[in-house]
Protein backbone atom coordinates (compact mmCIF):
# COMPACT_ATOMS: atom_id res chain seq x y z
CA UNK A 1 0.00 0.00 0.00
CA UNK A 2 1.05 3.59 -0.98
CA UNK A 3 1.78 6.20 1.64
CA UNK A 4 -1.95 7.84 0.32
CA UNK A 5 -3.47 4.59 1.24
CA UNK A 6 -5.72 2.57 -0.75
CA UNK A 7 -7.71 3.94 -3.49
CA UNK A 8 -11.61 3.79 -3.47
CA UNK A 9 -11.59 1.27 -5.84
CA UNK A 10 -9.53 -0.79 -4.09
CA UNK A 11 -10.85 -0.74 -1.05
CA UNK A 12 -14.44 -1.02 -1.98
CA UNK A 13 -12.87 -4.59 -3.26
CA UNK A 14 -11.40 -4.86 -0.05
CA UNK A 15 -14.72 -4.70 1.90
CA UNK A 16 -16.38 -6.52 -0.75
CA UNK A 17 -13.83 -9.60 -0.34
CA UNK A 18 -13.75 -9.10 3.31
CA UNK A 19 -15.68 -7.14 5.32
CA UNK A 20 -13.60 -7.18 8.44
CA UNK A 21 -10.24 -6.61 6.37
CA UNK A 22 -11.40 -3.61 4.77
CA UNK A 23 -12.95 -2.27 7.57
CA UNK A 24 -9.48 -2.41 9.38
CA UNK A 25 -8.00 -0.39 6.15
CA UNK A 26 -11.20 1.76 6.31
CA UNK A 27 -10.57 2.78 9.74
CA UNK A 28 -6.76 3.45 9.95
CA UNK A 29 -7.08 5.33 6.56
CA UNK A 30 -10.13 7.24 7.51
CA UNK A 31 -9.90 8.25 11.52
CA UNK A 32 -7.72 11.19 10.84
CA UNK A 33 -10.56 12.20 8.48
CA UNK A 34 -13.41 11.28 10.59
CA UNK A 35 -11.87 13.40 13.87
CA UNK A 36 -11.37 16.16 11.24
CA UNK A 37 -14.78 16.67 10.03
CA UNK A 38 -16.02 16.65 13.79
CA UNK A 39 -13.39 19.01 15.05
CA UNK A 40 -15.09 21.14 12.34
CA UNK A 41 -18.45 20.49 13.60
CA UNK A 42 -17.56 22.64 16.81
CA UNK A 43 -16.72 19.80 18.70
CA UNK A 44 -13.88 20.03 21.23
CA UNK A 45 -14.11 17.95 24.13
CA UNK A 46 -12.00 14.59 24.04
CA UNK A 47 -14.88 12.69 25.68
CA UNK A 48 -17.71 13.79 23.19
CA UNK A 49 -15.42 13.35 20.22
CA UNK A 50 -14.91 10.00 21.17
CA UNK A 51 -18.85 9.38 21.58
CA UNK A 52 -19.85 10.88 18.67
CA UNK A 53 -16.68 9.03 16.71
CA UNK A 54 -18.15 5.34 17.93
CA UNK A 55 -21.37 6.72 17.04
CA UNK A 56 -20.10 7.48 13.19
CA UNK A 57 -18.34 3.65 13.49
CA UNK A 58 -21.28 1.93 14.69
CA UNK A 59 -23.41 3.02 11.56
CA UNK A 60 -20.67 2.04 9.13
CA UNK A 61 -19.44 -1.33 10.21
CA UNK A 62 -22.89 -2.73 10.96
CA UNK A 63 -24.42 -5.91 8.88
CA UNK A 64 -20.47 -6.12 7.44
CA UNK A 65 -19.76 -2.97 6.70
CA UNK A 66 -23.17 -2.93 4.56
CA UNK A 67 -23.17 1.15 3.77
CA UNK A 68 -19.90 1.18 3.12
CA UNK A 69 -20.04 -2.21 0.55
CA UNK A 70 -23.05 -0.56 -0.82
CA UNK A 71 -22.23 2.84 -1.54
CA UNK A 72 -22.29 3.89 -5.25
CA UNK A 73 -18.74 5.18 -6.92
CA UNK A 74 -20.92 7.25 -9.12
CA UNK A 75 -21.89 9.50 -5.95
CA UNK A 76 -18.24 11.00 -5.75
CA UNK A 77 -15.41 10.85 -3.95
CA UNK A 78 -15.52 7.86 -0.54
CA UNK A 79 -13.79 11.06 1.22
CA UNK A 80 -16.90 13.37 0.06
CA UNK A 81 -19.12 10.92 0.94
CA UNK A 82 -17.92 10.18 4.40
CA UNK A 83 -17.85 13.47 5.65
CA UNK A 84 -21.82 13.75 4.79
CA UNK A 85 -21.92 10.89 6.67
CA UNK A 86 -20.21 12.00 9.77
CA UNK A 87 -21.77 15.66 9.74
CA UNK A 88 -25.94 14.05 9.68
CA UNK A 89 -24.55 12.13 12.54
CA UNK A 90 -23.32 14.87 14.37
CA UNK A 91 -26.48 16.80 13.75
CA UNK A 92 -28.50 14.05 15.12
CA UNK A 93 -25.73 13.64 18.10
CA UNK A 94 -26.30 17.73 18.90
CA UNK A 95 -30.59 17.19 18.35
CA UNK A 96 -30.47 14.36 20.51
CA UNK A 97 -28.44 16.11 22.77
CA UNK A 98 -30.41 19.56 23.09
CA UNK A 99 -33.71 18.09 21.69
CA UNK A 100 -35.21 20.30 18.97
CA UNK A 101 -33.75 23.07 17.78
CA UNK A 102 -35.10 26.24 18.87
CA UNK A 103 -34.97 29.97 17.73
CA UNK A 104 -33.14 32.38 19.88
CA UNK A 105 -35.76 34.50 22.00
CA UNK A 106 -34.26 37.62 20.22
CA UNK A 107 -35.08 36.08 16.62
CA UNK A 108 -38.46 35.07 18.04
CA UNK A 109 -39.33 38.88 18.41
CA UNK A 110 -38.66 39.53 14.67
CA UNK A 111 -41.51 39.28 12.46
CA UNK A 112 -42.22 35.58 10.69
CA UNK A 113 -40.61 35.79 7.87
CA UNK A 114 -37.24 36.64 9.60
CA UNK A 115 -37.54 33.69 11.51
CA UNK A 116 -37.98 31.75 7.90
CA UNK A 117 -35.13 33.09 6.82
CA UNK A 118 -33.27 32.51 9.62
CA UNK A 119 -33.60 29.19 10.19
CA UNK A 120 -32.85 28.71 6.03
CA UNK A 121 -29.87 30.67 6.52
CA UNK A 122 -28.22 29.38 9.79
CA UNK A 123 -29.60 25.96 10.04
CA UNK A 124 -29.76 24.92 7.00
CA UNK A 125 -26.90 26.69 5.10
CA UNK A 126 -29.40 27.89 2.28
CA UNK A 127 -27.70 30.83 0.21
CA UNK A 128 -29.32 34.02 -0.53
CA UNK A 129 -30.79 33.34 -4.04
CA UNK A 130 -32.07 30.11 -2.70
CA UNK A 131 -33.49 31.60 0.02
CA UNK A 132 -35.16 33.92 -2.53
CA UNK A 133 -36.67 30.80 -4.24
CA UNK A 134 -37.98 29.21 -1.32
CA UNK A 135 -39.60 31.96 0.34
CA UNK A 136 -40.83 32.72 -2.77
CA UNK A 137 -42.62 29.18 -3.36
CA UNK A 138 -44.11 29.07 0.16
CA UNK A 139 -45.77 32.77 -0.69
CA UNK A 140 -46.83 31.98 -3.20
CA UNK A 141 -45.33 35.57 -4.60
CA UNK A 142 -42.59 37.32 -5.11
CA UNK A 143 -39.62 37.60 -2.12
CA UNK A 144 -36.72 39.25 -3.53
CA UNK A 145 -33.01 38.77 -3.43
CA UNK A 146 -33.25 42.30 -1.69
CA UNK A 147 -35.95 40.85 0.91
CA UNK A 148 -33.74 38.50 1.95
CA UNK A 149 -30.96 40.80 2.85
CA UNK A 150 -33.13 43.25 4.60
CA UNK A 151 -34.16 40.18 6.86
CA UNK A 152 -30.82 39.08 7.25
CA UNK A 153 -30.00 42.60 8.46
CA UNK A 154 -32.29 42.68 10.83
CA UNK A 155 -31.48 39.36 11.92
CA UNK A 156 -27.68 40.31 12.29
CA UNK A 157 -28.71 43.36 14.25
CA UNK A 158 -30.26 41.33 17.04
CA UNK A 159 -27.83 38.38 17.30
CA UNK A 160 -24.97 38.80 20.01
CA UNK A 161 -21.66 37.04 20.38
CA UNK A 162 -22.71 34.42 22.17
CA UNK A 163 -25.45 33.40 19.66
CA UNK A 164 -22.68 33.25 17.13
CA UNK A 165 -20.72 31.18 19.53
CA UNK A 166 -23.60 28.81 19.97
CA UNK A 167 -24.40 28.34 16.14
CA UNK A 168 -20.95 27.09 15.69
CA UNK A 169 -20.30 25.40 18.81
CA UNK A 170 -23.29 23.24 18.54
CA UNK A 171 -22.40 22.87 14.49
CA UNK A 172 -26.31 24.21 13.97
CA UNK A 173 -25.72 26.23 10.87
CA UNK A 174 -25.57 22.26 8.81
CA UNK A 175 -28.06 21.51 6.37
CA UNK A 176 -31.11 18.85 6.97
CA UNK A 177 -29.52 15.70 7.69
CA UNK A 178 -30.70 12.71 5.18
CA UNK A 179 -31.58 9.14 6.46
CA UNK A 180 -29.42 6.41 5.83
CA UNK A 181 -32.73 4.12 5.46
CA UNK A 182 -35.31 4.81 3.94
CA UNK A 183 -39.28 4.88 5.24
CA UNK A 184 -39.02 0.98 4.14
CA UNK A 185 -35.82 0.13 6.04
CA UNK A 186 -33.99 -0.33 2.79
CA UNK A 187 -30.41 1.08 2.68
CA UNK A 188 -29.73 4.87 1.10
CA UNK A 189 -26.06 5.05 1.28
CA UNK A 190 -25.54 8.50 -1.29
CA UNK A 191 -28.09 11.30 0.08
CA UNK A 192 -29.95 12.47 -2.92
CA UNK A 193 -29.63 16.42 -3.93
CA UNK A 194 -32.95 17.84 -3.93
CA UNK A 195 -35.22 17.65 -6.69
CA UNK A 196 -36.64 20.91 -8.17
CA UNK A 197 -39.02 21.33 -10.79
CA UNK A 198 -37.08 23.41 -14.62
CA UNK A 199 -39.16 26.14 -13.83
CA UNK A 200 -37.72 26.01 -10.09
CA UNK A 201 -34.24 25.16 -11.40
CA UNK A 202 -34.56 28.13 -13.82
CA UNK A 203 -35.56 30.93 -10.86
CA UNK A 204 -33.03 29.97 -8.66
CA UNK A 205 -30.34 29.98 -11.76
CA UNK A 206 -31.34 33.48 -12.72
CA UNK A 207 -31.77 34.53 -9.18
CA UNK A 208 -27.68 34.04 -8.32
CA UNK A 209 -26.85 35.59 -11.79
CA UNK A 210 -28.63 38.20 -10.66
CA UNK A 211 -26.43 38.52 -7.07
CA UNK A 212 -23.41 37.51 -9.04
CA UNK A 213 -23.86 40.28 -11.51
CA UNK A 214 -24.36 43.11 -8.93
CA UNK A 215 -21.68 41.87 -6.88
CA UNK A 216 -19.31 42.04 -9.93
CA UNK A 217 -20.90 45.88 -10.30
CA UNK A 218 -19.12 46.16 -6.51
CA UNK A 219 -16.01 47.53 -6.16
CA UNK A 220 -13.82 44.46 -5.59
CA UNK A 221 -13.76 45.11 -1.59
CA UNK A 222 -17.40 46.05 -1.15
CA UNK A 223 -18.08 42.68 -2.79
CA UNK A 224 -15.43 41.11 -0.38
CA UNK A 225 -17.34 42.92 2.40
CA UNK A 226 -20.74 41.13 1.63
CA UNK A 227 -19.24 37.51 0.50
CA UNK A 228 -18.07 37.55 4.02
CA UNK A 229 -20.58 39.62 5.87
CA UNK A 230 -23.66 38.34 4.18
CA UNK A 231 -22.77 34.97 2.34
CA UNK A 232 -20.25 33.37 4.95
CA UNK A 233 -22.18 34.98 7.90
CA UNK A 234 -18.84 36.37 9.50
CA UNK A 235 -19.16 39.06 11.72
CA UNK A 236 -18.05 42.81 11.71
CA UNK A 237 -14.95 42.24 13.76
CA UNK A 238 -14.02 39.07 11.72
CA UNK A 239 -14.39 40.54 8.52
CA UNK A 240 -12.23 43.36 9.35
CA UNK A 241 -9.86 40.62 10.60
CA UNK A 242 -10.38 38.99 7.35
CA UNK A 243 -9.88 41.78 4.75
CA UNK A 244 -7.17 43.91 7.13
CA UNK A 245 -9.57 47.01 7.00
CA UNK A 246 -9.02 47.87 11.02
CA UNK A 247 -11.42 50.91 9.87
CA UNK A 248 -14.85 49.00 8.98
CA UNK A 249 -17.28 50.21 10.60
CA UNK A 250 -20.84 49.09 10.35
CA UNK A 251 -22.10 52.36 8.89
CA UNK A 252 -20.23 51.33 5.62
CA UNK A 253 -21.20 47.81 5.86
CA UNK A 254 -24.56 49.35 5.74
CA UNK A 255 -23.68 51.60 2.69
CA UNK A 256 -22.24 48.91 0.79
CA UNK A 257 -25.19 47.08 1.30
CA UNK A 258 -27.80 49.78 0.53
CA UNK A 259 -25.58 49.99 -2.83
CA UNK A 260 -26.19 46.42 -3.42
CA UNK A 261 -29.89 46.77 -3.21
CA UNK A 262 -30.04 49.20 -5.53
CA UNK A 263 -28.26 47.62 -8.06
CA UNK A 264 -30.17 44.22 -7.96
CA UNK A 265 -33.43 46.71 -8.19
CA UNK A 266 -31.68 48.22 -11.50
CA UNK A 267 -30.98 44.68 -12.63
CA UNK A 268 -34.73 43.50 -12.18
CA UNK A 269 -36.03 46.47 -14.52
CA UNK A 270 -32.73 46.28 -17.23
CA UNK A 271 -34.64 44.08 -19.86
CA UNK A 272 -31.44 43.26 -21.07
CA UNK A 273 -31.50 40.66 -18.28
CA UNK A 274 -35.05 39.43 -18.89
Amino acid sequence: MSDEGLTDRALQDLLNGDPQQGWRAFIDQYTPLILGVLQRSGIRDRDEMLGVYTLVAERLVANDCARLRARRAAGGSLAAWLAVVVRNVVVDWVRGRAGRLRLFAAVQELPETDQQVFELYYWEERRVAEISGILSTKRAREFAVTAVLESLERINAVLTERHRSELLSTALRRRTPEALESADGELVVDPPAPVLSPEEEALRAERDRQLRRALGALPAEDAAIVRLHVEEGLTLPQVRSALRLDALTQSRVQGVLARLKQLLMEDRRDPSHA
